[in-house]
């Protein structure tokens, strides 16, 4: 994975930073949902309805979940983060 610094957010043009940005983050969801798809077709086929609706539910609030502590982080982040002068 590319890595962007400080100094790539002055210099380079800003399509290449969001490319660099947002590939990685499309393939993690793109896996995490091939996996949820992969566990219903499982579910479906061995265990019945009701064990996918609780797959759907405990989805939900995984998701929920993470939301809320990547929005904890970023909100800490920018609390903490130095601000740098001219």
């Amino acid at each position: 994975m590319a890595k962007v610094s400080t100094q790539d957010l002055g210099t380079q043009p800003i399509g290449k930073l969001i490319i660099k940005q947002v590939f990685p983050l499309s393939i993690g969801i793109l896996v995490m949902s091939l996996n949820i798809l992969v566990d219903t077709i499982f579910v479906e086929n061995w265990i019945g309805s009701i064990a996918i609706a609780a797959i759907k539910y405990a989805v939900f609030l995984a998701t929920i979940v993470i939301a809320y502590y990547l929005n904890k982080e970023v909100k800490s982040t920018l609390l903490i983060q130095p601000v740098e002068k001219d």
